[in-house]
């Protein structure tokens, strides 16, 4: 009997224990459950900008600073994460990611400053990871419970929901920003001076119109950033294989020329 038959059969025999075990009572209380995690994490608010800023942390944080700026005031659709967001509403939150987007991405300009900027991109990544979900969690960590109500530990499978949200924006970012960086690699190593412009042009104007979506549609956006993932989780391991060969192949150019120059100087 080959391996699917046999798989059949363990199926066909799982299925009835699995429903005998499986009670109406216990299928009443995680769809409780689910429904109490829907209403305690609204998920497209808080997943939904993910994406822009996986792919410019600063920029993209600078974004979403301005807009809980925007929609504190009323001029954006009301957003339950970004309304009165006691982080992301501070004007030297926005200031502080717009100068640090500012002086990471001229260098990005040009082929010759190219190379200070993907120096610092891993910098920029985890720095924008940890202010992603630190304005994530400082909601929950400032609200105060009401008086005499029951508080009640949201979450799945015994995860508590905070620790699910940074499980989910870290995947969410690391898999986003490794593509983006193989790509940008290629833009540096191409023999087309002005590639490396238009590239950071066309990164931050895809950057800004996801904030834009999200702004007036953060289900919509969450829907985006789920594509975006699923299309760059499809080339993560060419991208870490083509990142790891490049940096092989740069480093051997480096330690070739440095031997270069050593042999002229001793001469």
């Amino acid at each position: 009997m080959n391996k699917r038959a046999l798989l059949c059969v363990a199926l066909l025999i799982a299925s009835p224990l699995l429903a005998f075990g499986y009670g109406a009572a216990q299928a009443a209380g995680d769809l409780a459950a689910s429904g109490a995690l829907r209403d305690q994490a609204p998920w497209a608010e808080l997943l939904g900008p993910l994406a822009p800023v996986a792919l410019s942390p600063f920029f993209g944080m600078a974004c979403l600073s301005g807009l809980s700026i925007l929609v504190t005031k009323g001029a954006l659709p009301e957003n339950a994460f970004l309304h009165a967001h006691p982080v992301l509403t501070h004007p030297a939150f926005f200031f502080l990611f717009l100068a640090l987007a500012l002086f990471t991405s001229l260098p990005r300009l040009t082929k010759v400053s190219k190379p200070v900027a993907l120096l610092c991109d891993t910098m920029e990544t985890y720095a924008g990871l940890v202010a992603v979900i630190a304005v994530q969690l400082v909601n929950k960590l400032l609200e105060a419970p009401e008086s005499g109500a029951p508080v009640v530990a949201a979450g799945i499978a015994g995860i508590p929901i905070e620790a699910l949200l940074a499980a989910l924006s870290i995947v969410n970012v690391l898999v986003i920003q490794t593509v983006r960086f193989f790509f940008e690699l290629l833009v540096w190593l191409s023999p087309i001076p002005l590639l490396d412009a238009i590239f950071e042009a066309a990164n931050k104007s895809i950057c800004a119109s996801l904030i834009a979506v999200y702004a007036f549609s953060p289900f919509a956006a969450l829907a985006i950033n789920i594509l975006i993932f699923l299309i760059c989780l499809a080339l993560f391991r060419k991208a870490k294989r083509g990142i790891r060969n490049m940096r092989i192949r740069i480093r051997g150019a480096i330690d070739r020329f440095c031997a270069w120059r050593r042999a002229r100087h001793a001469v």
